[in-house]
């Protein structure tokens, strides 16, 4: 894979919005989490479906990158894949297709990492595995995919070009089989293409700044966008500004004292509140990163004021031997209703046993014997796809309530 490029396009919604991440993010260590770990895993293996042109399920039980690809991973991967292919369709399929973005950001021997690209006559189609299921990222004007773009149309213009449609595509089938697409034209490329440059220009600009020790306080500009995966979230002293003001709080005076607080009546009004709403993403990431940091420096065995590392909560007990308990309770007479709990498989289980033999799975549907409640409410932006929730009409209940009482 090379070296990570430091203005990389996995990183251009950070450093695009923050021209002081990557500075603070500057010697700062990559930590893998089982999710980080999981998503390679799942691109290694989509890969190889499109180039070796196998079904997913083929590597269920393979280590990739020390992580084993599972059963239940072949289905989004596989998604992904039928995508691809239908995109693929009468075209040129380029895969992990490394391209050089060093022009754009001035960084020396920067590369990045396309999943899919797709090549036809004055088009070009970038489509990327998102394998996570948390955030949903949107295709439109993704700084990442027009990066990648970039560095494509750079690369094959000569022999494919010119292009005057590149379509971006996310593909995240782990989130209801997700997949979004927008198109741009060959001029918008080029000014998104200015304003990397102009971007890149300012964060070199603050790298220099701070490595000689200055203040880049001015060039620290916390968001969502900026700041969900900066590695220095937790140390930058902008965000903690941020969610202190966000959250009406005196960091300084924190005290482990309890103190009565007044809250001015205005705190509660619609508009107020929804600033503080917007911002509450941005502070629990915030707080989830410096908790992080507090753990990473106490089992480094940095002290931390105030804190310590103990033993947590002992783990559930559990046989050492299943045959040999078996045997054991069998031989004081426990009958086998006493020593087992049997329930019937969950309605998922069963399609994932009958999924090879549709007819029987249908059968099961077509019984009538299967409910899905529905979600519960809960609050969402305004541009959230989906449609207001209205609350029940309850007036008639109140009536009969009322009629039955008298």
């Amino acid at each position: 894979m090379g070296e990570h490029a430091i203005l990389s396009p996995s990183g251009a919604e950070r450093w695009m919005n923050c021209a002081g991440a990557p500075a603070m993010e500057k010697g700062l260590p990559d930590e893998d989490n089982e999710y980080s770990i999981e998503g390679t895993c799942a691109h290694v293996v989509a890969a190889k479906c499109l180039v070796e042109r196998k079904q997913a399920t083929a590597y269920v039980g393979q280590s990739f990158d020390g992580y084993k690809f599972h059963e239940d991973m072949a289905e989004p991967v596989q998604r992904y894949v039928d995508t691809v292919l239908r995109y693929a369709d009468g075209g040129q399929l380029l895969v992990e297709q490394r391209v050089s973005i060093e022009i754009f950001t001035g960084e020396v021997g920067a590369k990045g990492t396309a999943d899919a690209v797709v090549i036809r006559p004055g088009e070009l189609a970038l489509i990327d595995l998102k394998f996570g299921m948390g955030v949903q990222v949107r295709a439109a004007r993704n700084r990442q995919l027009m990066l990648y773009a970039l560095g494509v149309r750079e690369e094959q213009e000569l022999a494919y070009g010119p292009f005057e449609r590149i379509r971006l595509v996310i593909s995240q089938p782990r989130l209801d089989g997700y997949l979004d697409e927008w198109d741009c034209t060959a001029a918008e490329l080029d000014a998104f293409a200015n304003e990397v440059s102009v971007r890149a220009d300012e964060a070199h600009g603050v790298m220099l700044i701070h490595g000689d020790g200055g203040d880049i306080s001015q060039y620290l500009n916390p968001s969502d966008d900026a700041c969900r995966w900066c590695k220095a979230k937790a140390i930058c002293p902008a965000l903690a500004k941020f969610v202190q003001d966000a959250a009406g709080a005196d960091f300084s005076a924190v005290s482990p004292d309890p103190v009565m607080v007044t809250v001015p009546a205005e705190n509660f009004s619609p508009a107020l509140l929804a600033q503080k709403m917007a911002a509450i993403p941005l502070i629990e990431d915030w707080c989830k990163a410096v908790r992080a940091e507090v753990e990473r420096q106490l089992f480094a065995g940095v002290e931390v004021p105030g804190w310590k590392v103990v033993q947590g909560k002992r783990g559930n007990r559990q046989w050492t031997d299943v045959e040999a308990a078996d045997a054991l309770l069998q031989r004081m007479r426990m009958r086998q209703e006493e020593r087992y709990k049997m329930t019937l498989l969950s309605p998922p289980a069963i399609e994932k046993v009958l999924k090879s033999t549709p007819r029987r799975w249908k059968r099961v549907l077509d019984a009538g014997l299967i409910e899905q409640r529905d979600g519960l409410p809960s609050v969402a932006p305004a541009d959230d796809k989906r449609p207001a929730w209205a609350p029940p009409d309850t007036s008639n209940d109140f009536t009969a309530t009322e009629e039955s009482m008298t």
